[in-house]
């Protein structure tokens, strides 16, 4: 014989299961975490022209109301200086997606950069990453003495600049 709480609680677990609620118990669980540019996934040095570079952080389980985020840094001589904050919810296992899009400049800049990933508040992962050099313009090394007419000194080879804010990875911030 059933005791009746049982049976109410029995009752309860399959009506909510059955109405798409899920009761997820403990914390949060970080599976795997992949680092991607306009190359794909290939590790971690990236390319200064990507248009994007995006951490995709797979979540093993995660409770209602998980928050999932991402703290980005550019290390200038081992200073950390902070470029983004990213903040998802999560209510579930799942794919979190933090990305950060080319600065003004037209390039990310090169050098050391860190991503600290934080559930609910709490530091679980670091992950580094090295950008590398941006190709000097027209295949022109730095090295190249080539002397400039006074008229071409004048001009500037400029990126387009997307409107928005200037930050931390613009070179003229």
């Amino acid at each position: 014989m059933v005791p009746p709480m049982a049976r109410y609680l029995l009752f309860f677990l399959l009506f909510f299961q059955s109405c798409g609620f899920h009761l997820v118990l403990g914390d949060a669980q970080v599976d795997t975490v992949t680092l991607c540019d306009t190359r794909g996934c290939t590790g971690k040095k990236l390319d200064p022209l990507s248009k994007t570079i995006s951490l995709n952080v797979s979540m093993k389980r995660a409770p209602f109301g998980t928050i999932v985020a991402s703290r980005w840094y550019y290390l200038q001589e081992n200073v950390p200086l902070s470029i983004r904050d990213r903040i998802s919810d999560l209510d579930g296992a799942g794919e979190v997606i933090h990305a950060i899009t080319l600065p003004r400049a037209g390039y990310f800049r090169s050098g050391r950069y860190r991503i600290d990933i934080l559930i609910n508040g709490t530091k679980k992962r670091t992950i580094g990453f090295e950008v590398g050099e941006r190709p000097s313009p027209g295949g022109v090394s730095k090295d190249d003495t080539r002397k400039v007419s006074p008229k071409a000194a004048g001009k500037t080879d400029k990126p387009a600049v997307p409107s928005g804010e200037k930050d931390l990875l613009d070179d003229d911030i």
